[in-house]
């Protein structure tokens, strides 16, 4: 506690000497309140900060997460692409008859009616 002496002229006093009085002023209990807030926060922010930059979920994390995310991107983007292949290709079965012949003659090895098949024997190499 401080103490502050003021000078007066008490009332009543008629001899004209002067009248001190201590006045006692007390620090202001709100600032202390508001520095330890401050420092309190302050060491919540350091923690906080820690956690965020080597935490389980922190910053490693992010960067793991946005990686995965890129590739998971392209491989949408693979698989949209091949998605409309195949719908062309379902498009051209259906409309166009050559494509839909040369896929069976491919694929299932069939043959036309008036088409002669040869099948030779394969005959082990002379040495």
């Amino acid at each position: 506690m401080y103490c502050r002496y003021s000078q007066g002229l008490k009332a009543g006093r008629s001899d004209g000497y002067p009248y001190y009085s201590a006045m006692v002023i007390k620090p202001n209990r709100g600032r202390r309140r508001l520095a330890w807030l401050v420092r309190l926060l302050a060491a919540a922010a350091c923690v906080i900060a820690t956690a965020i930059l080597t935490g389980s979920h922190g910053l490693a994390r992010l960067g793991v997460l946005r990686a995965e995310l890129d590739q998971r991107g392209r491989e949408v983007y693979q698989r949209s692409a091949e998605n409309r292949r195949l719908i062309e290709r379902i498009a051209r079965l259906e409309t166009d008859d050559r494509v839909l012949e040369e896929t069976a003659r491919s694929k299932l090895g069939m043959v036309a009616e008036d088409e002669l098949i040869f099948v030779f024997p394969v005959l082990p190499r002379a040495r």
